[in-house]
């Protein structure tokens, strides 16, 4: 059954995906790409409904909070940031921006920004 997550089991958490990393690379890979949408485990941390959610994650703040995510990873050694255009057939919250994802957090980003989903090159 699930249950909200203890701040000592987020904290284990994220040494873990640390440990799984540096495993990766010491193994041999290029890199390691940390997929932080669509309701895996990173984009349930940012969202403040989903500890305590019983159906959908919603972000209260997501232009704030993606905001902040991006000032942060500019901080770190990284290659690049994937930004995916929401889908269509799944409508966004009211209060969600309509605003296009590249044209919203695409210059903040000082690594290469990867477009996703329905881009062309214009």
């Amino acid at each position: 059954m699930p249950q909200e997550s203890t701040l000592k089991e987020i904290k284990q958490t994220v040494k873990d995906y640390g440990q799984a990393a540096k495993n990766a690379m010491a193994a041999g890979f290029d890199g390691v790409e940390l997929h932080a949408a669509n309701g895996y485990l990173p984009s349930q941390f940012l969202a403040e409904s989903a500890n305590q959610r019983t159906d959908d994650m919603i972000l209260d703040h997501l232009t704030f909070t993606y905001t902040y995510s991006v000032e942060e990873l500019n901080k770190l050694n990284f290659s690049y940031v994937e930004l995916m255009r929401r889908s269509p057939h799944f409508p966004s919250p009211a209060h969600y921006p309509g605003d296009d994802e590249i044209a919203l957090f695409g210059n903040m980003i000082q690594q290469t920004v990867i477009a996703n989903a329905g881009y062309d090159k214009a």
